[in-house]
């Protein structure tokens, strides 16, 4: 055959990048249309989950503002949480807290005591917080001083609307891009003295450990609650969340108690927080941007 007419293999295309978990998410949940109604008086305002127990979840498209780490790897963009019945569920919690912030801290209250074994109450297991939700959670912290909150959020300004109570313990999430965010909180004024960050390791993060207990952190988290690493020291055991390399997630947080006493709380450093939010990010597995304009309505 004549060099010419030889053949020659045919050239992949280059694939196209994945677009982000939770943008994907937002935009099935924008094209179910749900609507502007609130959760019927008959139906379960809290969900369950084998991890955290019981809690009140709202939905991500409406409440989250994520960071790149978390745009990637958010656990309830995913799976069950992430079907239609669940997304339309999210939405109905969110609409009654909107319409009666306080009167659905009652109901929340009435139904977590018919929890039989409920220890705790988890806010926002999906979803973040709003102005609403913050008075609704204001609300069970001044009348229900027995119902243990633990309050996870990513919005610094929201978040120091919550108020000192007992039982409410407010948790920052935070990651490897979001020391923007931890600096944001800590040069705001907050109504709480109760809060503590934890750290949420990214896919195949390389970090250590030990230099995030250190810096001040009172939990991390790593990916998929990934087995730590052999070299962990006393400091990165110390932080480390009880789940990561678990056999069993069943009734971890319930077991641990960490995230919804004082523990956590007590753990935390803040001059050590301010120091770590000051250092130049270190490099990681993070994507450098995230999409969400790619759902926005036109």
């Amino acid at each position: 055959m004549a060099p010419h007419l030889r053949s020659r293999e045919p050239r992949m295309p280059t694939p196209a990048p994945t677009r982000p978990l939770v943008s994907r998410l937002i935009e099935r949940f924008r094209a179910l249309n749900l609507p502007s109604t609130p959760r019927p008086e008959d139906k379960p305002f809290l969900s369950g989950n084998r991890v955290v127990g019981w809690s009140v979840d709202f939905p991500i498209a409406r409440t989250c503002t994520p960071t790149k780490v978390c745009v990637n790897t958010c656990y309830y963009a995913r799976d069950v949480t992430a079907i239609p019945h669940n997304l339309a569920k999210q939405n109905e919690v969110m609409e009654s807290v909107l319409a009666d912030p306080v009167g659905s801290a009652h109901r929340i209250a009435a139904e977590f005591k018919r929890k039989r074994g409920a220890a705790f109450l988890r806010w926002n297991g999906g979803g973040d917080l709003f102005p609403e939700s913050v008075e609704c959670l204001n609300t069970l912290g001044k009348h229900y001083p027995d119902l243990p909150v633990w309050v996870v959020t990513r919005k610094p300004k929201v978040a120091a609307l919550v108020e000192e109570a007992e039982n409410v313990f407010l948790h920052l999430s935070l990651d490897s891009s979001s020391r923007g965010r931890l600096q944001e909180w800590l040069a705001l004024p907050k109504r709480t003295t109760k809060w503590f960050a934890s750290y949420q390791c990214s896919r195949d993060e390389d970090v250590d450990l030990d230099s995030l207990g250190r810096a001040g952190f009172s939990v991390v988290f790593r990916d998929g609650y990934k087995t730590l690493p052999k070299d962990t020291g006393e400091d990165g055991l110390r932080v480390s969340c009880p789940l990561n390399g678990s056999p069993s997630v069943e009734d971890g947080c319930k077991n641990c108690g960490r995230c919804w006493t004082r523990a956590a709380v007590d753990m935390k450093n803040t001059e050590a927080l301010a120091r770590w939010a000051e250092e130049p990010a270190t490099s990681s597995h993070a994507p450098a941007h995230f999409l969400l304009w790619e759902v926005e309505p036109r």
